[in-house]
């Protein structure tokens, strides 16, 4: 996030610039998809942190309960309506049903593995 971030500021400390420059063109960037982007890696992230926190209730070799359905359901709905079109979107989904410790470290792989891709 921290690459985004600087990327983002270089951006748009040069658009102003370019406007003010009367620099127009098919290459010009629109920053507010910039900042969509962020909106995404940021939830995204919180995800991830939400999901990390089921470590701790590990019970043998699966997991369970009301707050691990409503994480996965929290995380199929973003993928699909953000990422429908990522690989790992149709992994994940892949994945929904299973309540065994292995596909749920796959599901969270999956999701570092989104972050880090769309933020290159």
């Amino acid at each position: 996030n921290e690459k985004y971030l600087k990327i983002l500021r270089i951006i748009k400390g040069i658009l102003p610039l370019m406007e003010n420059n009367n620099i127009r063109g098919d290459n010009m960037v629109n920053y507010s998809d910039y900042d969509t982007l962020k909106k995404k890696l940021d939830k995204l992230d919180e995800l991830i942190k939400q999901g990390e926190k089921f470590e701790n209730q590990i019970m043998g070799n699966f997991l369970n309960g009301l707050n691990f359905e409503k994480w996965k359901s929290a995380c199929v709905i973003f993928l699909d309506k953000n990422f429908k079109n990522n690989p790992g979107t149709a992994r994940f989904k892949a994945l929904y049903d299973s309540q065994d410790i292995k596909d749920y470290h796959s599901m969270l792989g999956i999701l570092k593995a989104i972050e880090q891709t769309e933020s290159e």
